[in-house]
């Protein structure tokens, strides 16, 4: 998912988000000379809660949709459809809300009544807004995704080029080494001898450190000794 809404922080930055929308419109109203009573300043807050709580689930849908690889006019149909959606569904909640909010007496008029065109309108700009940023935040997420397994891949075949490099120079470095003590065994036996035990002291270190693709020097340099 692009957001774990199991963690508090998400939720912290979401409501975070939220709030600082609310601000900005309430800054404008009171721009525009509108009086920021108590009734406004709710309205205002229970607008935003509310269209802050349908986030996770918007969110979901768009992308059952999204991973369902709609492409095309489909596509497009079914994104309008959501926010067609979900602004009735904020619409009908905030109204219903508002009026319990009022303290006015509950007779099911907030559900029979028309949706308001304008709170409506409102909603579905909003929420275009949140599903275009799901699927920024989704975009940069498959990139991240595809950049680290690039990453990952590549150190892979760097791995794997010079394990193969390394099956084909030992091989070859131990039978030209025999064939150097091969000759010295008749002419200088000893030599013969001191190679072979160099040898021996070489094998041993590459089979303890075999699997360490860069030797300190102190070690090459210990051994050489």
């Amino acid at each position: 998912p692009v957001v774990d809404w199991r963690r508090a922080r998400s939720w912290a930055w979401l409501l975070g988000a939220f709030a600082a929308l609310e601000l900005y419109n309430l800054t404008q109203a009171a721009l525009l000379g509108a009086r920021l009573d108590g009734p406004l300043l709710a309205r205002e807050a229970l607008e935003g809660l509310w269209l802050a709580l349908l986030v996770p689930p918007f969110w979901a849908l768009a992308a059952r949709a999204h991973l369902q690889r709609v492409r095309g006019a489909a596509w497009l149909a079914a994104n309008a459809a959501l926010v067609a959606g979900f602004s009735a569904l904020h619409a009908l909640g905030f109204r219903v809300g508002f009026t319990l909010l009022a303290g006015a007496p509950w007779d099911g008029a907030a559900l029979a009544a028309p949706l308001h065109p304008v709170m409506t309108l409102s909603s579905a700009y909003h929420l275009t807004l949140l599903l275009g940023a799901y699927y920024g935040v989704d975009a940069h997420r498959r990139w991240r995704a595809r950049e680290l397994l690039a990453t990952r891949l590549g150190a892979q075949l760097a791995e794997a080029r010079l394990k193969a490099l390394q099956a084909q120079l030992h091989p070859h470095f131990l039978f030209n080494t025999l064939q150097a003590i091969t000759a010295l065994v008749r002419a200088s036996p000893a030599r013969a001898e001191a190679m072979l035990e160099r040898l021996g002291g070489l094998l041993r270190e590459v089979l303890d450190h075999g699997e360490t693709p860069f030797v300190p020097l102190r070690r090459e340099l210990a051994f050489l000794e």
